[in-house]
Formats: C-alpha cells, structure tokens, sequence
C-alpha cells in the first residue's frame, strides 16, 4: 500500500508536468475548428512556390510571407487549374474548373453570376469580405466581385502596360491598399 501511493505521488506530478509540457509545444489550431475570427487568401501569380522561402528555397527574401505561413495553413501540394488568371482565380473562388464555371481565358470571358463564390459564402457567414486586386485581367467587369462588399480594382497608379499585355500594379501598391482595407474593418469578421 505504501508503494502504491509512493508510485502514485511520483507519477501524478511527471504526468501533470508532461501534460502541460505537450499542450505548450502544440501548434496553434487554425482553420474552422479553431473558430477563427478572420481569413485572409493571398494568390501570387506567376510565382513558382521553389522561389519562396516557406517552399523550401533558403535564399528567398520573402519573411513576411513565410511568417504568415508559419501561422497558418500552408497548401504543400497545389495545382494550378489553369495557367491563365482570370480562370485560375475563378477556380480558387468557386471549387469548379474552368469547363464548368465557364471562365477561360483573361479578358474574353466573364464569370457567370450564378456562379457561387467564396465571397458569397463567407458573406451569409457574417464575414465582411474584401479583394484588393493587381491585375486588370481580375477586373470587376469580368465578374470575380461577386459576394464582396469591397472589390478594389483600381489600377489607377499602374504602370502603362506594354504591348499586348494588361496593366498592373506593383505587389507594395497593392499591399498598402490591402493593409488600408484591413484597418478600416479590423473589428469586423
């Protein structure tokens, strides 16, 4: 009987401390599970993930990036539906490949408006939502806006676009006017 609890008296306080160990060393929980107050989605394009320090590469000067990453939830093994923007995103924003949301190509085609977005379901979720956009190939005339309340759009400070090609801002541009919209709604969800 006295070694019983001995026993007990010395395992209780190691497993206490274990326990409490375990939980600290825990990553914290993201996602839904977590219920999480805010998402944010950043989409890089033209980017090949084997330039950016959190894929791997040990010379990228991406910090930012890859401290948000660090904190979040990484995607490790993502394809690309379409090597094109417009139906690239509309992809992301809808869960359907191009064949079936019907936007195939930059600046020719539209996405239709009964296509559900990402947008739209956060929104009936009580989630303000908003897009801050670099590329005129993303333009709310072809219908990406769909279920945000704020679709900045204004490439107004692009650069003059070369020949053939559509005009964009630059990635700090975009940054600052994405930073202005979070700040203004930082008590929202």
């Amino acid at each position: 009987m006295l070694f019983r609890s001995l026993l007990l008296l010395t395992l209780l306080p190691v497993a206490l401390v274990a326990a409490v160990l375990w939980h600290l060393g825990r990553q914290p929980a993201v996602g839904p599970e977590a219920g999480f107050k805010n998402l944010l989605l950043v989409t890089f394009d033209t980017v090949r993930a084997d330039h950016v320090g959190c894929y791997g590469h040990p010379g990228a000067s991406t910090v930012n990036l890859d401290r948000m990453a660090k904190g979040g939830v990484l995607m490790e093994r993502c394809f690309s539906t379409a090597p094109i923007t417009l139906p690239s995103h509309t992809s992301i924003l809808t869960g359907k490949h191009p064949f079936r949301h019907g936007a195939r190509n930059n600046g020719t085609h539209f996405v239709p408006e009964e296509a559900l977005t990402l947008a739209e379901v956060l929104a009936e979720e009580g989630f303000v939502t908003g897009a801050v956009i670099s590329a005129f190939v993303l333009d709310a005339r072809f219908g990406l806006d769909q279920g945000f309340d704020v679709y900045d759009d204004d490439l107004s400070k692009a650069e003059k676009a070369p020949l053939f090609m559509f005009r964009e801002t630059k990635a700090d541009e975009t940054a600052r006017r994405a930073r202005e919209f979070l700040q203004t709604r930082a008590d929202e969800r």
